[in-house]
């Protein structure tokens, strides 16, 4: 979906360059951020991203899961302190220490999320699509967590940043 939007975009900005003058038109690259490079665009203008999958299991269940990620308190705790703002609407915002920020698309307490996630350093108005689904068996619960759409270039740091910053420490909490 979003590379149809910028592939739309980009169309219209053609058109609209050529219509706008008399002169030789010169056509700008959709993706005109300060932090993108040549390397990271196709030929066709869409930027090159990868998407992650991973699972993790803990030893609680899944509306403590849930929780845990969603309640702005607990979540602060897990980020080290970082101050964690989060919406717990359809449609609401979050934000973690100001370096990640998105809107949650979706909510079913105990069952699953699903947020436009980005970083800060990610070009500017770029949005991957996070999803955790959690899925209880004897007080246990397994996440599976798939993340499309992240920037190629910041993939390996996003894949274990997660590992890193969220699935340890959430054992961790739920090991206690």
């Amino acid at each position: 979906m979003v590379a149809v939007f910028f592939q739309l975009a980009r169309i219209l900005q053609v058109h609209i360059e050529m219509s706008a003058c008399s002169s030789p038109v010169v056509i700008q690259p959709v993706y005109d951020y300060a932090k993108i490079s040549r390397k990271e665009v196709r030929k066709d203008g869409v930027m090159e991203t990868k998407n992650l999958r991973q699972t993790a299991t803990f030893n609680a269940g899944a509306k403590a899961v849930y929780e845990l990620l969603m309640d702005a308190k607990k979540h602060s705790a897990l980020a080290g302190g970082d101050t964690a703002i989060i919406s717990r609407k359809v449609g609401g915002k979050f934000s973690i220490g100001g370096y990640i920020e998105g809107t949650n698309l979706e909510l079913v307490p105990g069952q699953k999320i699903v947020q436009s996630w980005r970083y800060e350093d990610w070009p500017k108005g770029h949005y991957s699509k996070a999803t955790f689904a959690f899925k209880e068996q004897d007080g246990r619960t397994k996440m599976t967590f798939t993340q499309v759409g992240i920037p190629a270039r910041f993939y390996e740091d996003i894949k274990q940043g997660w590992i890193d910053y969220y699935w340890t420490p959430m054992k961790e909490i739920f090991d206690k």
